[in-house]
Formats: structure tokens, sequence, C-alpha cells
């Protein structure tokens, strides 16, 4: 006997999947709580990453423009170019003087971002410029120039586009002289790709998507003003309806601030923080895709399948391994109990095959299952050929007496005087074990052994307690 052969222990078997099923629903709460938690985490230092770039560029931003409005008008405030714009202002024909004032420009001008200069008197009309191909006036320019004038400090134009289709944004300051009255204005003319618009689209950390917008409002619209990561050309040109809420760049010029989850210019999923750049009418959104933020989270919940479903998997087997080894313990004991039982049974053996009474034994439906030797030799039928028979066919009442005359007579013969004497058979008494009992009638009979000698059998009901 195996275990693989022994009948299915379904209670044990109920049991152990119930603990299975148990385990494996604790791990996978457990797994679902721990994702959470760490999703939760990993978008709260995506979000806190995001919200610190956001602000680092904000700062950025903010002190280059104080870096070119300090510019400009410590240039416009430095003596010799009082002095050269005085002398081109009053000799505007004369080349030598607008020579000296473009040289007293550029030696005062020393900003990093790709720059020409331009004098305006207080008119707003062109004096002078460092650079030919600055020489026409855009509406921004002069609108900054004005500006500068009535203000009598420092500003900045709007961003515009020249004839060569170079971005531009002009720093505007009044030029006065030592008693305070304007003489013109000085214009230092920016190239926005040359500083500013790397300086918005770096990004500290590696990324797939992340970006920065500069972005302001003009009228019923919001003006992307820098070239987009996912989009060229865009710079000026692209624009949102102030309708379109959705998007972080309009909810950031209706004076949203802090992070923002909506759709871009591409309609993907992003989230943003949104920051307005103090003392302009720029507004900066840093933004990154959703997916990239929760890239991260989903590797952690593979991580956690996989630990999981190890686990899952280290349940089943030890289930396994306690049910195969509950098995074992039931084959064993089945195994002992076999081994008593074969031994009790040879006990049986040795003990009905040495008694001198017949012992036999039928089964529910009639038939002998057991057959003694002393049966043999009563009943005159081999164990072999009464095994399997019909009970009470094979063993009739007219058998029965013929058999036990035989040996009676055979013990105690008639005397030769032919004197009558009574012979009684001894019979054991049947229990009932079926419908029909193997023998429940009640005879009487005189047998004769030979001529003249007669045999009495008393009246014996056999299967009863009397005789």
């Amino acid at each position: 006997m195996t275990a693989s052969s022994l009948p299915p222990d379904y209670q044990n078997r109920k049991v152990a999947v119930l603990i299975f099923v148990l385990f494996a629903a604790i791990l996978t709460g457990f797994g679902y709580w721990y994702y959470q938690g760490a999703k939760q985490k990993i978008s709260w230092e995506k979000y806190q990453t995001l919200a610190a770039i956001g602000e680092l560029k904000s700062k950025q931003i903010q002190q280059w423009r104080k870096e070119r409005l300090a510019e400009v008008e410590r240039a416009a405030k430095d003596e010799l170019t009082l002095t050269s714009v005085k002398n081109a202002l009053a000799s505007p024909a004369d080349q030598t003087m607008q020579t000296e004032l473009r040289r007293s420009i550029l030696e005062e001008l020393t900003v990093q971002d790709k720059s020409s200069a331009l004098i305006f008197d207080t008119h707003g009309n062109l004096v002078t410029a460092t650079d030919t191909a600055s020489a026409q006036v855009n509406t921004p320019t002069s609108n900054a120039v004005q500006n500068a004038l009535a203000s009598n400090r420092a500003t900045f134009s709007d961003f515009y586009r020249d004839t060569a289709g170079i971005i531009h944004i002009d720093v505007a300051a009044p030029v006065r002289d030592g008693e305070g009255q304007p003489l013109g204005a000085l214009v230092l003319s920016l190239e926005a790709d040359s500083y500013l618009y790397p300086l918005i689209q770096s990004w500290p950390t590696p990324s797939k998507s992340a970006e920065t917008l500069l972005v302001e409002r003009r009228g019923d619209e919001v003006f992307y003003l820098n070239e987009l990561r996912h989009r060229g050309g865009s710079a000026l040109s692209m624009r949102s309806p102030i309708t379109d809420t959705q998007k972080p760049a309009v909810q950031a010029v209706l004076g949203k601030g802090g992070i923002f989850q909506g759709k871009d210019y591409r309609d993907i999923e992003v989230v943003s923080d949104l920051l307005p750049i103090p003392g302009s009418p720029w507004f900066l959104v840093a933004k990154v895709d959703a997916e990239e933020i929760l890239a991260d989270v989903r590797s952690q919940s593979i991580l956690i399948i996989l630990i999981i479903g190890l686990c899952i998997l280290l349940a089943a087997g030890a289930v396994a391994i306690f049910y195969r080894q509950r098995q074992v313990g039931i084959l064993k004991n089945l195994i002992h109990a076999e081994n008593e039982k074969a031994a009790a049974q040879e006990t049986v053996h040795k003990i009905t095959d040495s008694a001198q009474d017949a012992i036999l034994m039928m089964n529910p439906k009639g038939r002998i299952s057991y057959w003694n030797p002393a049966a043999e030799r009563i009943f005159g039928y081999t164990q072999a050929e009464a095994l399997g028979q019909n009970l009470h066919l094979l063993i009739s009442w007219r058998s029965l007496m013929t058999s036990s005359i035989t040996q009676a007579l055979k013990k105690e013969p008639c005397r030769s005087n032919r004197h009558q004497f009574p012979l009684q058979n001894s019979w054991g008494h049947w229990r009932r074990t079926s419908k029909n009992p193997p023998l429940t009638k009640v005879w009487s009979f005189d047998a004769k052994r030979s001529p003249g000698c007669r045999i009495t059998f008393p009246a014996t009901r056999v299967g009863s307690t009397r005789s």
C-alpha cells in the first residue's frame, strides 16, 4: 500500500485548501496594502522633486531677469555712455561719434546672451545700433522704450520674432544726464535661444518627458513663449484658449499654483507644478508625464507581485508537504492496523484450525466464508468445496442427520443382543445471521444401522437455546 493508493481524505484536504486560501488572501492583502503605500510614497517623492525643480527654474529665471535689468541700468548710468550719448545726439551725422558710442556701450555690456545694443532718443527714434542687423525697430522694442522713459526704470519688452525668424526679448533703460533729464533710452536686444531658452528647457535629472514651459496670457489666449520639447517651432506660435482649463498652462495664468494634474498640449496626462514669475507677466509650468512618474511604482508593483507569488508558491508547497506527511502518517497507521489485524487473524486461524468442533461462518448473503478442518471432518466437504457455497443448500437437515448418525454409529454400534438404545446428536446453537436461519425445523425419526438395531433420535430444535 502506498500514499497514492489511499482513498481521498476529503476533510483534511478541505482544511489544507482552506489554510492555503487564507494564507494566500493574507499575502495578497498585505501586498496590496504595501503597493498602495509605496505608490503614495513614490508619487509624493516625485511631486516633491517636481516642485523643487519648478522652484529652482523660477528662481533661475528671476535671477536672469534681475541680472539683465541691472546690466542695462548700470550701462545707462555710466559716465562714458552718457558722454557718448550726448555727443551722438548733438551730432547725429558724425560717424566718429556714432562709432565711439557703440564702442562705449559694448565695453559696458558683458552679458552672456548673444545680444546687440541700440540707442533711442526721447521720441523713440533709433540713434545708433551696435549691430546693423538689429537696426530694424519692432513694435515690442518701441513699447519697451516708451515704458522705460515713462517709468524711469529698466523694463522688459515682450518676446518677438524678427524678420530672420529669430526670437528676441529686449531690455530698455532710460539714459539721463547729471540733472536727471532724459536723453534717450538704451536697449539691450537679447536672442532668447542663446541663453534663456536653454535655461528654461534644461532639466536637472534624466527624464524622457519632463519639460518646463514659460507662458503668459494675452487676451483670451495663453501663449507658449519658449520652444516645447515635444513640438518644434512652437515658441510664440502655439497657444491655448483660456477656456481649456484641463491644461496646466491655462490653470497657471488663471492663478492656480502648486501641483496640478491635467492634460498638456499633446493631450497626454501630466503632473505639473505651477508657479508665477514675480515681477513679470510670465508663468512657469514644470511638468512630467504621469506615466513616467508611475514607472517606478510599476517597477515596485512587479517586484511585490513576484515576491507575493513566490510566497504563495512556497505556501502551496508547504501545505502540499503537510498534506503528504499527513497521508504518510495515515498510511503508517493503516499498515500497523493491517499488521495487527493479520496477526489477530493468524491467531484465530490457529485456534479454529486446532478446534475439534466444526466452526463455520457465512456472509449476509448466506454464503460460506469460513470452514475449519473440523467442519471438513464432520460434514465431509473440503474447505475449497465449501467456501462460497450457499449454506442452506450445502448443509440440509438430511445431510446433517446422515453425517451425525454415521459418526454416532462409529462410536456406539448396536449391541449384539439387538437391544434398542437412544442416540442423541449434539448440536451447537446457531445464531441468526440472515433472514433465513440455516436450520429451524423440529424433527424426530428412527434409524436402523442393521436389521434388528433401532436408533432413536429425540426431537431437537436446532437454532434454539434449548435441546
